[in-house]
């Protein structure tokens, strides 16, 4: 955002982080600020009265007592001091919390209105607690919250592997730092492979409207060829895409939850794609979905490497380091070797 004279005014009053925040931003991203609010406003002369009509331990049956009434005096004085202030924040639809016993108040909201909040004479100095992600209308707090969990899962598993990771116990800063990379994954996610385009259609669809079923092939029948790449091509010539009567049909992914590991075949435009990508969003909802297995699905499309060697975790690593995790290339072996990633690999042949 530009920010004009009457905003320079008021940088002093706030850090560096905040401050590189608000110039960076658009305006309508979310941030965590934590506020200090100025609670010494008032003149001296009525802070004096203040003190001197403080109760006295004698006024009480005993000293729990008197701390009560101690802490709830200086409450109401502490809310008389800044309440004008607080409803000042509130009135930029600001969300506060705090501001109960202490005038320090965490406030969250657009970097717009942050940058409002500034002006207020009330406020003294601002930092930057976190900046929050704007979530997709169609990604769910707790899609973020399971994949979050089940990541904090994996690094806790090899705690030893991580320098973050101290006296068996994760630092909150670490913690919101998955949280958001976990934010910005399933809105990668869905924003790559969440849509589908339909033919005739003007608007990509929502790819969990669609069904995809699979057709189920025996290992004996995989096991007769030399490569996935023979078995794919006797398929097309002998034209044998439709399943006969008398071959048992099931669910892509009721298969998916009986295999460990699952080969899917078609021609180009058969859905083997959007049959990965859906398996992949119903592991994002966790135990709301429809895939048994508790695993981070990675989807990933060899077409778009030309390299004939690929490094398979290199590539899981990436997506995972572009997301914001903590320590990527570790968390990625961590996740293997704990069998907690769903990797979707589409191969183009």
């Amino acid at each position: 955002m530009k920010l004009d004279k009457r905003h320079i005014d008021h940088i002093d009053k706030i850090d560096v982080l905040l401050e590189d925040a608000l110039l960076n931003a658009r305006g309508d991203e979310l941030l965590k600020v934590v506020i200090v609010l100025d609670s010494q406003r008032e003149n001296r002369e009525t802070l004096s009265q203040q003190l001197s009509q403080q109760p006295k331990p004698s006024e009480f049956p005993n000293r729990i007592a008197w701390r009560k009434a101690l802490i709830a005096q200086q409450q109401t004085q502490l809310a008389k001091a800044i309440g004008d202030q607080i409803q000042g924040l509130k009135d930029l639809s600001l969300t506060t919390h705090g501001g109960i016993t202490t005038n320090i108040v965490v406030v969250e909201g657009a970097a717009r209105q942050i940058l409002r909040a500034l002006e207020l004479p009330g406020v003294s100095h601002a930092s930057l607690n976190q900046p929050l992600v704007r979530l997709f209308p169609d990604v769910s707090a707790e899609t973020v919250q399971h994949l979050a969990e089940m990541a904090i899962e994996i690094y806790q598993e090899n705690a030893n592997k991580f320098l973050f990771w101290k006296n068996n116990s994760l630092n909150e800063r670490t913690r919101q730092s998955i949280v958001q990379a976990s934010q910005q994954y399933v809105q990668n996610y869905i924003a790559l492979h969440g849509k589908v385009k339909v033919l005739g259609m003007r608007h990509a669809v929502d790819l969990d409207s669609i069904y995809t079923a699979v057709q189920l092939l025996d290992e004996w029948d995989i096991w007769r060829y030399e490569s996935l790449y023979a078995l794919e091509r006797t398929f097309r010539q002998r034209q044998q895409r439709r399943q006969s009567k008398e071959t048992r049909k099931q669910t892509g992914i009721s298969v998916a939850n009986q295999k460990k590991y699952l080969m899917v075949l078609g021609g180009p435009g058969a859905g083997k794609s959007t049959f990965l990508r859906k398996m992949g969003l119903e592991a994002l909802k966790g135990k709301k979905g429809q895939l048994k297995h508790q695993c981070i699905p990675v989807f990933i499309e060899l077409k778009q490497f030309t390299d004939s060697n690929i490094e398979i975790e290199t590539q899981v690593a990436r997506e995972f380091e572009s997301c914001g995790f903590p320590s990527p290339k570790e968390f990625t072996a961590s996740a293997l070797e704990q069998g907690r990633l769903l990797i979707l690999v589409v191969i183009n042949m």
